[in-house]
C-alpha cells in the first residue's frame, strides 16, 4: 500500500492507461510530474472492475511524465499508450 510505479515520461496530449490489478477494492490513484520529481496527485481513481480486475483510464491534456500510486496490496499490470 503506497507504492508507485515507475515514472514514464509521456511527453503528450493523450494517453490510454489499462492494465489489471489482483485488488479491486482499493483505488489507483494517478500521479503528474513535469520534471520527474516533484509529484502531483491528480484526484483521479481508478477502481478495477470487481470481477477480473481489469481496468481503463482515458487523460486528454498535456502530460510529461505519469505514474500510479497503488492504495491496496496487489500484484498490478499496467500500460500506457500516448499520443
Amino acid at each position: 500500500s503506497g507504492d508507485t510505479s515507475n515514472a514514464v515520461n509521456v511527453d503528450s496530449d493523450k494517453h490510454n492507461i489499462f492494465g489489471n490489478s489482483t485488488d479491486s477494492t482499493n483505488a489507483i490513484n494517478v500521479e503528474i510530474s513535469a520534471d520527474n520529481t516533484a509529484w502531483y496527485n491528480m484526484g483521479i481513481d481508478i477502481f478495477p472492475d470487481s470481477g477480473d480486475g481489469d481496468f481503463q483510464l482515458s487523460l486528454d491534456m498535456p502530460i510529461q511524465y505519469i505514474r500510479l500510486k497503488f492504495g491496496g496490496t496487489a500484484t498490478v499490470t499496467a500500460s500506457v499508450i500516448s499520443s
